[in-house]
């Protein structure tokens, strides 16, 4: 059975390391152990404050000070789960968050790979274990993280990367930029997994064969193989609507299609039940609970719960738009 209090999970972005670690959670929870996802943007995350990162892929502030309390942050961490049984999932904790941001600072292979050793050296009390979703064909790598995010996506890649301190002296632009960043970003992560003193098992994600991808993990972790059927939703038709922030007006929709309940909006993806009327969102730390039926049973409310910034909790139903 599992041997670790520290799962980690990383990979490119879009290469599925929310929901793959989302689904863990949930499939370890089903086999009665004490499991915990921090999610990459969670406001409370035990390591580093997404924030200031995000602010520094947009305006290029490097903000160091987030990386030099890293490994004591892996220390606390590590304070606060050893001797116990329970197990915490974190996804892009070890190398995409860190990594990213010290390469495009201009940081050497070197630097980076010592600074990997001391935040490793950090948690190995937990007997950490690293499931590392590779994808290495660059440009479908990016091309499926694009179409994940959406349109925003490809321009926010290329600005944060072209006034990179690593784009500095380059004639690159644009896409090819951006695809040779990523080439670079792939070897670095690769040399970095050749040095890592726990268990790391190296996923190739490229047919997109989630269920193949599940049951390696749950071989590697020592645990029962996950039943990636998904849950049936009691009269989804009672949660089907455009509901409406309260304050902002945003929109989010509940939809009905392929046997699943699907919303997009800020926090788009299906939903998972945990109660009758409580739902998460895959591969998105949130939870939204559906309250106030109406006369006919369908309810008029739904509240989010979760640790992401700006996220609002009421959500109106909007009587004159369907989904």
């Amino acid at each position: 059975m599992i041997a670790t209090n520290c799962i980690l999970v990383d990979g490119l972005p879009g290469s599925g390391k929310s929901t793959t670690a989302h689904l863990l959670c949930r499939h370890l929870k089903q086999h009665g152990i004490a499991a915990n996802w921090i999610f990459e943007h969670d406001t409370s995350h035990p390591v580093y404050d997404h924030s200031r990162i995000a602010n520094y892929l947009i305006t290029g502030e490097f903000p160091s000070s987030s990386f030099e309390k890293a490994p004591d942050n892996w220390r606390q961490l590590c304070a606060t789960l050893s001797g116990t049984a329970d197990v915490t999932i974190l996804e892009s904790s070890f190398f995409q968050t860190p990594v990213h941001a010290l390469r495009l600072n201009g940081s050497s292979t070197e630097d980076i790979a010592a600074f990997a050793m001391q935040c490793a050296a950090a948690i190995a009390p937990l007997h950490p274990q690293l499931v590392h979703l590779r994808q290495s064909d660059t440009q479908m790598a990016v091309n499926r993280a694009c179409a994940y995010r959406g349109e925003w996506f490809a321009p926010f890649l290329e600005q944060a990367v072209d006034r990179s301190g690593w784009a500095r002296g380059r004639e690159l632009k644009g896409q090819r930029e951006v695809l040779a960043y990523f080439d670079d970003y792939i070897q670095t992560v690769e040399k970095l997994i050749q040095l890592l003193p726990f268990p790391t098992l190296s996923i190739d994600i490229s047919d997109g064969n989630h269920e193949r991808i599940n049951q390696q993990v749950c071989q590697f972790l020592d645990v029962p193989g996950m039943d990636t059927v998904m849950s049936n939703v009691n009269a989804p038709d009672r949660f089907i609507g455009c509901y409406r922030a309260s304050q902002s007006g945003e929109e989010f929709i509940v939809f009905f299609e392929d046997g699943l309940l699907k919303a997009r909006g800020p926090s788009p993806g299906v939903l998972l039940p945990l109660t009758d009327s409580v739902f998460e969102i895959r591969g998105i730390n949130v939870k939204i609970k559906f309250i106030e039926p109406d006369e006919n049973g369908i309810c008029t409310m739904a509240c989010f719960e979760g640790n992401l910034s700006g996220l609002e909790y009421e959500w109106r139903r909007d009587r004159d738009r369907l989904a």
